[in-house]
Protein backbone atom coordinates (compact mmCIF):
# COMPACT_ATOMS: atom_id res chain seq x y z
CA UNK A 1 0.00 0.00 0.00
CA UNK A 2 2.67 2.61 0.64
CA UNK A 3 5.72 1.72 -1.18
CA UNK A 4 6.23 -1.59 0.05
CA UNK A 5 5.94 -0.65 3.76
CA UNK A 6 2.52 -2.31 4.20
CA UNK A 7 3.45 -5.14 1.82
CA UNK A 8 5.31 -6.98 4.75
CA UNK A 9 2.06 -6.75 6.90
CA UNK A 10 0.24 -10.32 7.32
CA UNK A 11 -2.61 -11.08 4.80
CA UNK A 12 -4.44 -11.76 7.46
CA UNK A 13 -4.57 -8.47 9.27
CA UNK A 14 -4.61 -6.75 5.50
CA UNK A 15 -7.69 -9.03 4.80
CA UNK A 16 -9.63 -8.02 7.88
CA UNK A 17 -8.37 -4.31 7.76
CA UNK A 18 -12.32 -2.30 7.66
CA UNK A 19 -13.17 -4.34 10.33
CA UNK A 20 -10.30 -3.55 12.35
CA UNK A 21 -10.91 -0.12 12.02
CA UNK A 22 -14.68 -0.34 12.33
CA UNK A 23 -13.96 -2.03 15.90
CA UNK A 24 -11.50 0.87 16.53
CA UNK A 25 -14.87 3.62 16.08
CA UNK A 26 -16.85 1.44 17.95
CA UNK A 27 -14.75 1.46 21.28
CA UNK A 28 -14.19 4.68 20.46
CA UNK A 29 -10.10 4.24 20.30
CA UNK A 30 -7.85 6.99 19.00
CA UNK A 31 -4.77 5.34 17.24
CA UNK A 32 -4.48 1.27 17.13
CA UNK A 33 -0.65 0.37 15.94
CA UNK A 34 0.18 -3.25 14.72
CA UNK A 35 3.64 -4.42 15.49
CA UNK A 36 5.81 -6.99 15.97
CA UNK A 37 5.74 -9.98 13.67
CA UNK A 38 2.49 -9.84 12.02
CA UNK A 39 3.83 -6.43 11.21
CA UNK A 40 7.35 -7.35 9.74
CA UNK A 41 6.16 -10.55 7.85
CA UNK A 42 8.06 -13.10 10.45
CA UNK A 43 4.46 -13.90 11.38
CA UNK A 44 4.47 -17.82 12.47
CA UNK A 45 0.57 -18.92 12.46
CA UNK A 46 1.37 -21.68 14.67
CA UNK A 47 3.37 -19.92 17.15
CA UNK A 48 2.92 -16.07 16.71
CA UNK A 49 0.29 -13.68 17.91
CA UNK A 50 -0.60 -10.53 16.74
CA UNK A 51 0.64 -7.45 18.72
CA UNK A 52 -1.48 -4.30 18.68
CA UNK A 53 -0.47 -1.04 20.41
CA UNK A 54 -3.65 0.77 21.19
CA UNK A 55 -4.34 4.65 22.16
CA UNK A 56 -7.49 5.63 24.32
CA UNK A 57 -8.83 9.23 24.57
CA UNK A 58 -7.19 10.54 28.04
CA UNK A 59 -11.13 10.44 29.96
CA UNK A 60 -12.09 7.42 27.95
CA UNK A 61 -14.50 5.38 30.45
CA UNK A 62 -13.15 1.40 30.34
CA UNK A 63 -15.97 0.20 32.61
CA UNK A 64 -15.71 -1.68 35.14
CA UNK A 65 -12.70 -3.92 35.58
CA UNK A 66 -11.27 -2.66 32.53
CA UNK A 67 -14.47 -4.50 30.53
CA UNK A 68 -14.66 -2.66 27.36
CA UNK A 69 -10.89 -2.84 26.74
CA UNK A 70 -11.04 -6.57 27.52
CA UNK A 71 -13.99 -6.77 24.90
CA UNK A 72 -11.95 -5.09 22.58
CA UNK A 73 -9.24 -7.25 22.86
CA UNK A 74 -11.46 -10.50 22.60
CA UNK A 75 -13.28 -9.20 19.42
CA UNK A 76 -10.05 -8.87 18.05
CA UNK A 77 -9.23 -12.55 18.90
CA UNK A 78 -12.46 -14.03 17.15
CA UNK A 79 -12.17 -11.57 13.89
CA UNK A 80 -8.49 -12.54 12.96
CA UNK A 81 -8.46 -16.33 14.69
CA UNK A 82 -5.47 -15.52 16.91
CA UNK A 83 -4.44 -15.11 20.36
CA UNK A 84 -3.67 -10.78 20.63
CA UNK A 85 -1.51 -8.94 22.88
CA UNK A 86 -3.41 -5.74 23.28
CA UNK A 87 -0.64 -3.32 25.01
CA UNK A 88 -2.00 -0.15 26.69
CA UNK A 89 0.19 3.32 24.61
CA UNK A 90 2.56 4.67 27.35
CA UNK A 91 2.42 0.75 29.25
CA UNK A 92 5.89 -0.16 27.75
CA UNK A 93 8.68 1.33 29.93
CA UNK A 94 11.87 -1.00 28.68
CA UNK A 95 14.02 0.97 25.99
CA UNK A 96 14.37 -2.40 24.38
CA UNK A 97 10.71 -2.78 24.44
CA UNK A 98 9.84 0.95 23.13
CA UNK A 99 12.86 0.55 20.36
CA UNK A 100 11.36 -3.04 18.93
CA UNK A 101 7.21 -1.26 18.69
CA UNK A 102 8.71 1.84 16.91
CA UNK A 103 11.12 -0.08 14.32
CA UNK A 104 7.87 -2.30 13.33
CA UNK A 105 4.91 -0.44 14.14
CA UNK A 106 2.41 0.05 11.55
CA UNK A 107 -0.43 2.52 12.24
CA UNK A 108 -3.92 0.27 11.67
CA UNK A 109 -6.49 3.37 12.86
CA UNK A 110 -6.90 6.27 12.36
CA UNK A 111 -6.30 6.47 8.59
CA UNK A 112 -3.59 9.22 8.26
CA UNK A 113 -1.12 9.01 5.55
CA UNK A 114 1.00 11.75 7.37
CA UNK A 115 1.22 9.93 10.35
CA UNK A 116 0.97 5.74 9.26
CA UNK A 117 4.29 6.02 7.77
CA UNK A 118 6.80 7.75 10.14
CA UNK A 119 9.79 7.03 8.71
CA UNK A 120 8.83 8.10 5.38
CA UNK A 121 10.31 11.63 5.46
CA UNK A 122 13.64 10.35 7.73
CA UNK A 123 15.32 7.85 4.68
CA UNK A 124 18.32 7.59 7.72
CA UNK A 125 16.19 6.12 10.30
CA UNK A 126 14.45 4.20 7.26
CA UNK A 127 17.76 2.58 6.68
CA UNK A 128 17.91 2.37 10.44
CA UNK A 129 15.17 -0.02 10.61
CA UNK A 130 16.26 -1.76 7.12
CA UNK A 131 19.67 -2.33 8.95
CA UNK A 132 17.89 -4.15 12.44
CA UNK A 133 15.57 -6.04 10.51
CA UNK A 134 18.65 -7.33 8.67
CA UNK A 135 20.59 -8.21 11.82
CA UNK A 136 17.66 -9.89 12.80
CA UNK A 137 17.56 -12.10 9.54
CA UNK A 138 21.34 -12.75 9.88
CA UNK A 139 20.76 -14.08 13.21
CA UNK A 140 18.17 -16.14 12.63
CA UNK A 141 20.60 -17.69 10.03
CA UNK A 142 19.83 -16.02 6.70
CA UNK A 143 22.58 -15.61 4.52
CA UNK A 144 23.40 -12.28 2.47
CA UNK A 145 22.65 -12.58 -0.81
CA UNK A 146 25.45 -11.29 -3.64
CA UNK A 147 23.32 -8.44 -4.93
CA UNK A 148 22.78 -7.07 -1.49
CA UNK A 149 24.55 -3.76 -1.53
CA UNK A 150 21.55 -1.63 -0.35
CA UNK A 151 21.70 -3.72 2.60
CA UNK A 152 25.19 -3.55 3.01
CA UNK A 153 24.80 0.56 2.71
CA UNK A 154 22.01 0.26 5.30
CA UNK A 155 23.78 -1.73 7.86
CA UNK A 156 26.77 0.98 7.50
CA UNK A 157 24.84 3.33 7.76
CA UNK A 158 22.95 1.86 11.05
CA UNK A 159 26.27 1.57 12.08
CA UNK A 160 27.39 5.26 11.71
CA UNK A 161 24.63 6.50 13.31
CA UNK A 162 25.60 4.97 16.37
CA UNK A 163 29.20 6.19 16.81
Amino acid sequence: MYDGYWISMIALVEQHLESIRDLCREFGVLRLDLFGSAATGDFDPERSDIDFLVEYPPDYDFGHWLTRYFALKERLEVLLGHPVDLIMSGAPRNPYVISSIEETCVMMYPVDPDRAMPHAHDPRRWRGIQASKAIHRLQQGATLQPDSTALIRALRDGHERRD
